[in-house]
């Protein structure tokens, strides 16, 4: 169990197909505005080039672990002394990645490659992942890791013993099915008794729309604890204390059906 609080923002941007410096930029600046005391930040799937961009192949937009988006990313950690994660088209050999990354301290702490591809392009230009999401500790806080489609799939993402904490979800979820997209997200607060974080893009491509508001916070009772800030970003005090009266209140996981996930 975490022992202090964490303040954690998501900040779903208006991300413009293809332009991976723009993006960067944007990313910047608004993460530069954040309160002082913030200590983490979520950003979008793919905030650096956008989903749907792929009519030229992935090659243009992807880069490895060493390229531009992580290295800007590291910097933005050590300078403003913030944990980040957020998504890019991650290139290994003759493969590409719909990835996630956590940064913490200045150093990438960790890579996700996502497990549950959508149907169409997606899963005909990238290769799905084959290792669970990671749990990775920032400020004493579990937190695992997730992509979009991951969060239709309850299994891929059950809390075994209380094993996580909270649980980051970063998305192109277009507003047309935002009310799967708000249940899904309270449902695994619930059932795995832990905060859900979920930050989805804003603006429109051509999948749709993406409403401001769609982002949000909640919970181990499944409650949105997240603030809207007049630039659309969305804020939460994770609160300790709280999850932990959460826990002993009711203790479904106590009795939770053992299960083995195969690769």
């Amino acid at each position: 169990m975490p022992t202090k609080n964490i303040n954690a923002v998501l900040l779903p941007l208006d991300i413009r197909l293809g332009d991976k410096r723009h993006n960067l930029t944007i990313a910047r600046e608004r993460i530069a505005a954040l309160p002082q005391d913030t200590d983490l930040v979520i950003l979008p799937e793919l905030f650096n080039v956008g989903f749907g961009n792929f009519e030229n192949g992935l090659l243009p937009l992807s880069e490895t672990t060493e390229g531009l988006t992580i290295k800007t990313m590291c910097e933005i950690s050590e300078e403003f002394d913030i944990s980040v994660i957020g998504g890019f088209v991650r290139r290994e050999g003759d493969f590409f990645f719909n990835s996630a990354f956590v940064i913490s301290e200045g150093k990438l702490q960790a890579i996700y490659d996502k497990r549950h591809l959508f149907a169409g392009p997606e899963q005909k230009l990238f290769r799905r992942g084959e290792k669970l999401s990671p749990i990775v500790n920032i400020k004493g806080w579990n937190i695992r890791i997730a992509i979009c489609y991951d969060l239709r799939f309850p299994v891929w993402n059950r809390s075994k013993n209380l094993d996580y904490d909270a649980v980051v979800f970063i998305a192109n979820w277009v507003h047309a099915r935002h009310y799967a997209w708000r249940q899904l997200i309270i449902a695994r607060a619930i059932e795995n008794q832990a905060y859900v974080l979920a930050c989805n893009r804003e603006g429109h491509d051509i999948y749709g729309e993406y409403m401001r508001g769609d982002s949000l916070i909640v919970n181990a009772m499944g409650y949105s604890v997240g603030t809207e800030q007049p630039d659309g970003s969305i804020s939460a005090t994770l609160d300790c204390k709280m999850l932990e009266s959460d826990r002993q209140h009711l203790q479904p996981w106590r009795m939770a059906d053992d299960f083995t996930i195969h690769l």
